[in-house]
């Protein structure tokens, strides 16, 4: 059968068509719109403008999912959506205008089906969990098949160029403020401290972006292999991503030139996404990541099709 799933973020919209065989989502096409939702939250709601922002995209799908021929239409929101004061109009009105229902997702779950889509892929032993999304970050901490930790962080890449940032990158004080509010807010969230280094898995286009720019930037560290042997999305040093952190908070021509050309899309909130990634790979002393090209979206249909659905 063919599903077609779309992920409502803060940042973009993504619909990716899968069909399944054998248990396993195969990836038949994706596509990615640019909205930047979390511009449009206004004295904490969704301005009308954003409402038809989000409607009007919605609605540029419906031809792929006919050529597709999708027996199942899922879509499901995350933090741009479920913060916002007026979430049910939101829901509302993209019911009312496209007929489809949105399935918001809360934040702990949004890590659990992260957790979900990279398992399938790589099924490590133990490990961390991190998907940096446009307005927030999820967290999910499991040793074997236990859930040692779950939380999510109401900040992402996105919202923190809103709040400190006031030109393209930040510079060396906007990037102290950044620091000095992220370890006040990971304080609160009580990590927990683990007796041995557990490996960083990381999900979302921040992370993506950051591993893309580091193959063409620095000499590429070899790619990890998942269970079944095909080759993961990709492995990169939290050091080289301090570089590009700091070689974009001085403009250096090199690195501007490689964000511009490598991901266009992030030049604004790529940093403010690295500096999440930095401050939580220092509490957990990891000194690379692991980026998989399997997150949410995979672990959301993972879940819609299994026995487990509706238990939120």
């Amino acid at each position: 059968m063919k599903y077609a799933v779309t992920d409502i973020g803060s940042n973009t919209i993504r619909l990716t068509i899968y069909e399944v065989k054998d248990g396993r989502p195969l990836v038949l096409m994706k596509k990615k719109s640019q909205v930047g939702l979390a511009d449009y939250i206004k004295n904490n709601k969704m301005t009308q403008q954003g409402i038809w922002r989000l409607v009007h995209t919605l609605k540029t799908y419906e031809s792929i999912y006919q050529l597709f021929q999708a027996e199942e239409i899922f879509t499901f929101a995350t933090a741009a959506v479920r913060n916002a004061k007026n979430c049910k109009e939101i829901l509302k009105t993209v019911k009312e205008e496209t007929g489809w229902d949105v399935d918001l997702i809360s934040g702990p779950m949004e890590a659990k089906l992260g957790y979900l889509g990279v398992q399938s892929t790589f099924n490590l032993k133990n490990s961390i969990h991190l998907d940096i999304g446009g307005g927030s970050t999820e967290i999910l901490i499991h040793k074997g098949k236990k859930i040692l930790y779950e939380n999510s962080l109401d900040d992402g890449s996105l919202s923190l160029y809103r709040e400190y940032v006031s030109r393209i990158f930040p510079n060396k004080k906007e990037t102290r403020e950044i620091r000095k509010h992220l370890q006040k807010k990971l304080q609160a969230m009580n990590l927990p401290k683990l007796k041995n280094p557990f490996p960083i898995v990381g999900v979302g286009g921040t992370l993506r972006a950051c591993n893309n720019l580091c193959s063409e930037l620095f000499e590429p560290v070899d790619y990890p292999y998942s269970s079944d042997g095909e080759e993961s999305q990709g492995h990169f040093k939290v050091s080289q991503s301090k570089s590009i952190s700091k070689g974009l908070m001085k403009f250096d021509p090199v690195y501007v030139r490689n964000v511009l050309r490598v991901c266009p899309s992030r030049v604004h909130t790529l940093t403010p996404g690295i500096l999440i990634l930095q401050e939580i790979a220092d509490i957990f002393s990891c000194k690379e990541i692991m980026v998989s090209n399997q997150g949410i979206r995979e672990g959301y249909l993972i879940w819609r099709l299994s026995e487990d659905y509706g238990r939120k």
